[in-house]
């Protein structure tokens, strides 16, 4: 679904034109001076899974790639692409935990899916985070809004799960359980888009 203002009505504070499929969220920190580019890598595989499923004739996923500092302003392109994306893919780690901007996008996401539930009465699972590494490395800060939503899923490789993406996408060679996890996430955004109006916008 996920649909142009023109196809489906929303009754919500501003209904939402056609955006990336995906919000990509990361600390800059984690991307920045990895020789692996762990981050970019799945980014891009993703985009081709997500295409594959739900078409290339629409814009995929959205990844900043500006160094953003705390207390600088979004750019335009940024706060278009949080405003109309369908959902929301946070990289977890614990440096994204102590970003300012990382947690500025997480709350202006957290108020278009307040406002879808005000809206339509469920709050639709629009919000599909990905560890960077396992559950147990991510501290004992994680912030509420970030516990409240599933990380994990029976679908994906039990390797993922314990250990995160940066250990099946570099441990192994065959990189089996990191094809396998790529292949189950993208069903899955694929399967939350084609189930779930887009949350409103709130263009502020």
């Amino acid at each position: 679904l996920c649909a142009k203002k023109s196809e489906r009505p929303i009754d919500s504070p501003t209904q939402v034109p056609e955006g990336p499929v995906f919000f990509f969220s990361y600390a800059r920190d984690d991307h920045k001076g990895d020789s692996h580019h762990v981050i970019k890598r799945f980014y891009d595989d993703l985009k081709t899974e997500v295409g594959a499923r739900l078409g290339f004739s629409r814009p995929l996923g959205f990844m900043d790639s500006r160094s953003i500092e705390n207390g600088d302003d979004w750019s335009d392109e940024l706060q278009e692409a949080l405003d109309t994306c369908c959902v929301f893919v946070p990289i977890l780690s614990r440096t994204l935990f102590g970003r300012e901007y990382c947690g500025r996008e997480w709350a202006y996401f957290e108020r278009r899916m307040d406002a879808a539930k005000q809206a339509r009465g469920v709050r639709p699972p629009l919000i599909q985070p990905v560890l960077l590494v396992g559950p147990h490395l991510l501290g004992s800060s994680v912030p509420k809004v970030v516990e409240k939503v599933q990380n994990r899923g029976d679908e994906f490789p039990s390797e993922y799960n314990e250990k995160g993406l940066r250990v099946v996408m570099l441990l192994r060679e065959d990189q089996a359980d990191y094809r396998r996890f790529l292949v189950a996430f993208a069903e899955r955004l694929a399967t939350v888009v084609d189930s779930h109006e887009a949350a409103p916008s709130m263009e502020l």
